[in-house]
């Protein structure tokens, strides 16, 4: 699993606070087809961002609401949340130098950063026969 370092963190200049985050789900490196009009040599490119994230998110509570017939969103939502897991990352605490900027920054990532956690459908099945009884 990779989480970018731009990816999930809220952006002040948009007016987000952590609190506007939920959960995450891969949003970095996702491949996609190539249409025949960029380049009819290559048949694949890769996307990074909310736009590949998503689909992930809607997928996996699409597939919840398939299993669970009668699923209000307000528990669909409840269920995505305690289903998401805490976010092993390698890099939380390095410091990082900015080639752009010829900066030091400290990439330490708090546990806001990414909402309540990273979705699988493992953790949303087992959630969802202990939440929804």
């Amino acid at each position: 699993m990779y989480l970018e370092e731009f990816s999930s963190r809220p952006n002040p200049a948009l007016g987000q606070s952590w609190k506007d985050l939920d959960v995450c789900a891969p949003g970095a490196s996702i491949p996609g087809p190539y249409k025949p009009a960029f380049s009819p040599d290559l048949s694949y490119y890769y996307l990074w961002g909310t736009s590949m994230a998503a689909p992930h998110v809607s997928g996996l509570a699409a597939t919840l609401a398939q299993t669970q017939p009668g699923l209000t969103q307000a528990s669909a939502e409840r269920v995505l949340k305690l289903a998401a897991t805490g976010l092993p990352l390698a890099s939380d605490g390095a410091v990082v130098f900015d080639l752009f900027e010829g900066d030091l920054y400290d990439f330490l990532w708090r546990k806001s950063d990414a909402g309540s956690g990273w979705l699988t459908w493992d953790n949303i099945q087992k959630t969802a026969r202990t939440q929804l009884k």
